[in-house]
């Protein structure tokens, strides 16, 4: 592979990352608007990072956990689903009864914040260099 498949590689990878983080956004501004005004508006960093976490650690031990789960079936992907709604919702409650434990994450969230801004610059020329492939 050449220097520049390789950049194409990495470029579609970092593009399909931004569509994934894209699509989780909106899914929590949707949420935060059919919420009470209480539970997602007022603490929606805190509430996003809490569910962003619970979500990435259950995919990593879906991944890891794979040869041991079969193909799952409709039912039992909504059975997942559920218990991982669950969880959320409970960790959220305890979450927003801590004052100091969400000191801690809106914290950690700010800081964070170069990464992200980091990230966004890497996806903006991931985004140049797939146009670039396809137009010329």
């Amino acid at each position: 592979m050449s220097l520049w498949d390789v950049l194409g590689t990495f470029a579609y990878t970092q593009a399909m990352a931004f569509l994934e983080s894209l699509l989780y956004l909106l899914g929590l501004v949707v949420l935060s608007f059919i919420l009470p005004l209480k539970w997602m508006r007022r603490r929606f960093v805190v509430q996003g990072a809490v569910l962003a976490f619970i979500v990435s650690i259950a995919s990593m031990l879906t991944v890891y956990f794979s040869d041991l789960i079969p193909i799952w079936t409709r039912r039992e992907l909504l059975q997942w689903m559920v218990e991982l709604l669950i969880v959320s919702i409970i960790i959220s409650f305890f979450l927003s009864r801590s004052q100091k434990a969400e000191k801690i994450i809106s914290q950690l969230v700010d800081k964070m914040a170069i990464l992200a801004v980091l990230y966004l610059l890497i996806d903006f020329f991931s985004i140049v260099v797939i146009f670039w492939r396809n137009i010329g």
